[in-house]
């Protein structure tokens, strides 16, 4: 499920992502807990349907607390923390807080981004 709501936002359909992300993401939290790896991908996941959506102060929060989860559970250079990161960075731009993603920027090894980055699971 998760992989198809994926699918969904690369196919620019995020409407219809969102509810599934969500959906993956609380199944997520039930079953293997709140700070299991697939969990944390699920809840960035669900921060980048919401932003494009178009519904970014929803996603901030998400955002924020799935890249300091993935900071947290797999470590600063993984991968998935970057693109948890880039999400972050992509909902603080489209909220207008572009200071605050530049200092998160700041203090990364990534480019920004204009678009909440997703991953399959």
């Amino acid at each position: 499920m998760n992989n198809f709501a994926v699918l969904l936002q690369e196919m620019k359909r995020p409407l219809e992502a969102e509810p599934l992300a969500k959906e993956v993401w609380m199944r997520r939290c039930k079953v293997l807990g709140r700070d299991h790896p697939s969990t944390i991908t699920s809840l960035s996941n669900y921060a980048a349907a919401l932003s494009l959506s178009g519904k970014n102060t929803e996603a901030l929060e998400p955002a924020s607390n799935a890249w300091a989860a993935s900071q947290r559970v797999k470590g600063e250079d993984h991968p998935e923390t970057i693109l948890a990161k880039q999400t972050y960075v992509a909902v603080l731009q489209r909220l207008g807080r572009t200071s605050e993603a530049e200092g998160v920027l700041r203090n990364a090894k990534l480019q920004p981004t204009s678009r909440p980055q997703t991953m399959s699971h």
